[in-house]
């Protein structure tokens, strides 16, 4: 039923296309015989090449109404759709200007109905003494114009919508779920995290998961647009809506609606009816623009009536509507955002909210969480004290957690337990586990939550001086050993913080890791001492964010768990790691699909590329409108210039929106 719908919304899509393309092509037509007809009629009136038809009113009056019915009505529409929302929008001024310029057409050709049956008039603009002043030539050059400039401004829009959203369209309706080692088809919406999907070769992936058998060459141009095949392997992170050319079997990581795919679609509505603080000034700029400019209509009306005839007053009167129109104020933001998601997602980073198009934050201080994000997360053991079997009760324990620091242990130890023990677990946030076994309760966790769990008679000879990671198994009344972790840094954590360095921004870090050894990747990575939050817990993460907030840094946040998410949306801009959990995914502003932390750079390259770009579409409609109003006003413009002049602003916009299309950002390799 979804594909048939699919295919219905397609047709439709591909329906509409067409005949806006018909459209054009007559549109463009009747623009080219007006013009025609009236350039002919400046310089030569007896010219051979304009045909009596041309000037024929009956003609003229027959190709405008003809724009009226296929072009110019979209218009009104649109006018009479925004009264009722009690909004005032560009396309009142082009409603008043194209339809004032028919009506009087019309009402001229009713005063002197009777003259014209008898003469049979042949009429232009240009003529002065036998013929009727109409403004049939105005109307369809002005609607035609304006026309082209939005199908001009539509073609781009949906080129970046269809370039972004194609994913979209390889959403699968049903998975292959394996279970009791039987293979049954399942709604992708109804499968669940951990469940285990089987993938053939030539498939699409349904839902983001984890390879668990199988290796494969992964397409991922509807992500990247890049046709290189990646290479999968055992424990490699796949997405839903790649194709597979290999058997896959696949632990399923996120739900549906917390995929890629979803995160993808979420973001493109949101930057769809995103309004930055330059739209904001944009809109009030058009809000008060289009009164501003009918009241000047008008009294040109009235003055140019005054002093060279109504004719001439409703000439000016028609131009400066069309000269004025604020269509580009109104484009240049929504369209600049849209065009950077999609330069964005080549880049393999997705925007989820406004914040990063907002001038405000123009960041100048960005905040690290440390585990999974400065380092690599995968920690390697270096001593342990526990016996076999109390190894393997941790490993137990791990298997319910996502922290990287338990992903770390399960790694390390899953060749040597091929099963585990059956527990009830209960998540402390910010500190540790709580594990029941054998009607006896355990904890796993750092020392603080030890020295809060612990009985005060407990002997601190069993605590370890250590500049590493050390995560304790005990219980209320004892210390029952500890395991020690060797964390790795990124290499790209010493890229990504001297390029943000270069640009003047402060790096801080936050960890809820021991101070020694928070202090010691710090160094190696270049933050300074003073800028390093240790032993935090996640509230406490936020509380910081807020501190450095009121030190009037505009502060940005990188994390990727669970703990990391008050602090994510605390901050002025939120940034996750792809590789994160959902609700970290779901608190930020961006998400960088991968673990690639130079992206961070780029993300922010890319958001303040797309700020300056909205900045000089602004300027340049700004500019627009000094020179030509009060040329409009002063009776030196004629309606089809105007038109003209109006369609290449708008053009302009969606060039300079579009430029960012051109953005070409190194990737970078990881080892």
């Amino acid at each position: 039923m979804e594909t048939e719908i699919k295919a219905t919304k397609k047709k439709i899509s591909f329906d509409i296309l067409k005949f806006r393309l018909f459209k054009l092509i007559i549109g463009i037509i009747f623009l080219i015989i007006f013009l025609w007809t009236e350039i002919l009629m400046i310089f030569n009136s007896d010219s051979n090449l304009l045909p009596d038809l041309f000037v024929n009113i009956w003609w003229q009056f027959s190709l405008s109404t003809i724009i009226l019915i296929l072009i110019s009505y979209e218009y009104l529409i649109n006018s009479i759709r925004d009264a009722f929302k009690k909004t005032i929008s560009d396309d009142l001024l082009v409603t008043i200007s194209v339809f004032t310029s028919y009506i009087f057409s019309i009402i001229a050709i009713g005063i002197n109905f009777a003259d014209l049956k008898a003469n049979n008039w042949l009429i232009t603009n240009f003529n002065n003494d036998d013929s009727l002043y109409l403004l049939f030539a105005a109307f369809v050059e002005v609607s035609v114009i304006i026309y082209i400039g939005r199908i001009i401004e539509f073609y781009v829009t949906e080129k970046t919508v269809n370039e972004i959203t194609a994913i979209n369209d390889l959403f699968v309706e049903e998975a292959i779920i394996l279970k009791n080692k039987k293979e049954q088809k399942i709604a992708t919406k109804d499968l669940k995290e951990n469940d285990i999907i089987i993938c053939y070769p030539g498939e699409v992936i349904p839902v983001d998961g984890i390879i668990l058998k199988g290796e494969a060459l992964i397409n991922e141009a509807s992500f990247t647009g890049e046709s290189k095949l990646v290479k999968k392997i055992r424990n490699s992170d796949v997405y839903g809506g790649t194709i597979t050319d290999q058997y896959l079997k696949i632990k399923v990581k996120y739900k549906l609606q917390d995929s890629l795919i979803s995160k993808i679609h979420q973001g493109i509505l949101k930057a769809k009816e995103a309004k930055s603080d330059y739209q904001k000034i944009a809109d009030k700029v058009v809000i008060f623009m289009i009164p501003t400019i009918l009241i000047l209509g008008f009294i040109a009306l009235t003055l140019w009536s005054i002093f060279a005839g109504w004719e001439k007053g409703l000439l000016v009167m028609v131009t400066v509507f069309v000269t004025a129109c604020p269509c580009s104020f109104a484009m240049i933001t929504p369209l600049s955002i849209l065009v950077a998601n999609g330069v964005a997602l080549k880049q393999e980073i997705i925007f989820n909210s406004k914040r990063p198009f907002e001038k405000k934050q123009i960041i100048n201080a960005i905040a690290f969480d440390k585990t999974g994000t400065i380092t690599t997360g995968k920690l390697a053991i270096r001593k342990t004290n526990l016996s076999k079997e109390n190894l393997k009760l941790v490993y137990s324990i791990e298997l319910y957690s996502k922290h990287p620091i338990a992903t770390s242990i399960i790694e390390n130890y899953k060749n040597l337990f091929k099963d585990n023990f059956n527990l009830k677990i209960k998540t402390i946030v910010g500190d540790g586990l709580e594990a029941k076994y054998n009607n006896k309760t355990y904890y796993l966790g750092s020392l603080e939550f030890a020295k809060k769990i612990l009985s005060k008679n407990n002997n601190k000879e069993n605590f370890i001086k250590s500049d590493e990671i050390v995560i304790y198994l005990f219980t209320k009344e004892k210390i029952i050993g500890y395991i020690e972790l060797e964390d790795e840094i990124r290499k790209d954590s010493y890229q990504v913080i001297n390029s943000l360095k270069a640009k003047n921004i402060e790096i801080f870090m936050i960890t809820g890791d021991h101070k020694n050894v928070a202090l010691k990747i710090a160094k190696k990575v270049g933050i300074k001492y003073e800028n390093v939050f240790y032993q935090t817990l996640p509230s406490e993460k936020a509380s910081i964010i807020e501190k450095l907030k009121n030190q009037n840094y505009s502060v940005g946040f990188v994390g990727d768990g669970i703990n990391d998410a008050i602090a994510l949306e605390t901050s002025d801009l939120g940034i996750s790691l792809g590789s994160g959990s959902a609700l970290a995914l779901q608190s930020s502003d961006i998400t960088i699909r991968n673990d690639d932390l130079n992206l961070v750079d780029q993300a922010l390259n890319i958001s303040q590329k797309t700020l300056k770009t909205i900045y000089i579409g602004l300027i340049v409609a700004s500019i627009y409108n000094i020179i030509l109003i009060p040329l409009a006003l002063g009776g030196i413009l004629v309606p089809s210039i105007a038109a003209i002049a109006m369609a290449i602003n708008d053009t302009l916009a969606v060039i300079i929106a579009a430029s960012l299309k051109r953005l070409n950002f190194k990737k970078n390799k990881k080892n």
